[in-house]
């Protein structure tokens, strides 16, 4: 969905300062725009014209009769001008990218205010040649003298102007996050006004345009503005190329920069909140994992420090060599480790024809598994966290204690794409040395029935996947588990001042 809103941040911002317009809460991407809204109505017009007036001319010689030569191939002139125009525009707006390539790299627009312009002007002109009126041709000649210069003013504002973007390399869906725009007028004596600098963001079924207003850039200086923005959807985004625009003084003609400044930016999936339900689930199975490991002895605990000796305390704990460092007993203490290592498999399988619901739990369900790997590696410090996801491409994460590598994991969700692979051998053999040692093993899918034919057959093989717990994220018994944290309204895109 296309979203190219304007406006002006005029919170006491002098002159020469540049506006800002801040993007929020960018809609749910809607289907591509149908193919007419692509065709340059302006450039239709202008090959139309152009070519009519060069038909006409060479039909009935109609200038030639009135104004000679001179005329004649004027108008001729202006003609083959309006159609080659007219193509220009209408290559540009079919094939955008060409801009990108270099091969539009100045574009030329006319407004509604300069056809308006043009109308009046066209019909000054016919009336003065059919009623051989000088004062109508002066009036005629003043228009058009007004409009060249603004064709020529808008074309010297846009010498020497470059564009600089500043981007975050990686933001969290449904989160507000600003990127910045640095105009530069490299010009040595000469201001630029009113400029449109306009950012095309393309993404996952997604196309926006959000725009940052200059108002006045003195020669040889630079101007920040910043745009922000909302993207309620996983995956990673292109920036560029940035049109540069401007109308000033009259409005009567627009013209533009293509500039090619690449970006990208990675969106995360949406992290929320676990519910009581999924923490007492997860508890019972460490409780049961304890109670179900025989242990012959503290010497089977964790080292957790040393400490004086006490009266009942084991003689095999006492640490002899700082005993008689320190002259006074001292013992080692244990803790109990009861935190037991979890293993998530997810499968990434989504049918050809998704719906918009099954979308829906497939990020969801990504924004569960990457809450359960981020909250576990911050809490349980003696617990092991392993994601594996069979997607287009197979991708597994052994995360480590205090929150290690969760940026390489989110970077790796951000990326994955599912896959039309109906097969699991992949998640059981990549896992096998992650399987032995115990952990608690959660299979998210949404096709429980058909995972679950598969996993009993494997299991009859390897009977370390008969613990795996299947997580229906279709069912409502999953959404219980985990809330996602508050994301953007999918309706219509708001500005902020």
């Amino acid at each position: 969905m296309r979203v190219a809103p304007r406006g002006l941040d005029n919170r006491g911002i002098p002159g020469n300062t540049g506006i800002t317009l801040e993007v929020l809460r960018v809609p749910v991407p809607s289907p591509a725009p149908h193919i007419l809204r692509r065709v340059s109505i302006g450039g239709l017009l202008a090959m139309s014209v152009g070519m009519g007036i060069c038909v006409i001319e060479l039909l009935t010689e109609f200038i030639r009769l009135r104004l000679g030569a001179f005329g004649h191939y004027t108008i001729l002139g202006c003609g083959v001008l309006f159609s080659i125009w007219g193509m220009k525009e209408l290559l540009s707006h079919g094939w955008p990218r060409l801009g990108k390539n270099g091969f539009v790299r100045n574009r030329f627009h006319i407004p509604t205010e300069g056809w308006a312009f043009l109308l009046i002007m066209f019909v000054l002109f016919v009336g003065s040649l059919l009623g051989r009126s000088n004062p109508l041709m002066l009036v005629f000649s003043m228009m058009a003298g007004a409009f060249v210069i603004n064709g020529w003013l808008t074309f010297t504002f846009l010498k020497g102007v470059t564009v600089r973007r500043e981007l975050p390399e990686r933001a969290m869906a449904g989160e507000t996050f600003s990127a910045g725009l640095a105009l530069m007028n490299r010009k040595p004596w000469l201001s630029a006004w009113l400029m449109t600098v306009e950012d095309i963001i393309t993404g996952p079924q997604t196309e926006l345009h959000p725009e940052v207003v200059f108002l006045r850039v003195p020669a040889g200086q630079e101007q920040q503005g910043h745009y922000q923005l909302v993207l309620a959807n996983r995956g990673v985004y292109s920036f560029g190329p940035i049109h540069v625009d401007t109308r000033f003084p009259l409005g009567l003609v627009e013209r533009g920069l293509n500039l090619t400044h690449p970006g990208t930016i990675r969106i995360y999936p949406r992290l929320g909140r676990l519910s009581a339900s999924w923490r007492r689930q997860l508890d019972q199975a460490n409780e049961q994992s304890n109670s179900q490991t025989a242990r012959g002895g503290i010497f089977h605990d964790e080292f957790h420090s040393l400490r004086g000796y006490r009266a009942g305390d084991d003689v095999r704990s006492i640490h002899w060599a700082t005993s008689a460092r320190r002259n006074e007993l001292m013992v080692r203490e244990y803790r109990d480790s009861r935190d037991q290592s979890l293993l998530i498999l997810l499968d990434a399988y989504l049918p050809v024809r998704l719906s918009p619901l099954q979308r829906t739990e497939w990020e969801r369900a990504l924004g569960f598994a990457a809450t359960v790997c981020v909250e576990s590696a911050h809490a349980h410090r003696d617990s092991r966290v392993t994601l594996a996801a069979h997607g287009q491409e197979f991708t597994i994460w052994r995360g480590g204690s205090g929150g290690q590598r969760i940026e390489e994991l989110l970077d790796r969700l951000a990326e994955l794409q599912p896959t039309l692979d109906s097969s699991l051998n992949p998640l059981w053999n990549q896992t096998v040395s992650d399987r032995c040692q115990q952990p608690r093993i959660l299979l998210l899918t949404t096709r429980a029935r058909e995972v679950q034919i598969q996993l009993t057959q494997q299991a009859a093989h390897d009977h370390s996947l008969s613990t795996v717990q299947i997580l229906d994220i279709s069912a409502d018994s999953f959404r219980a588990l985990f809330e996602p944290h508050d994301s953007p309204s999918p309706m219509e895109p708001s500005l902020t001042t």
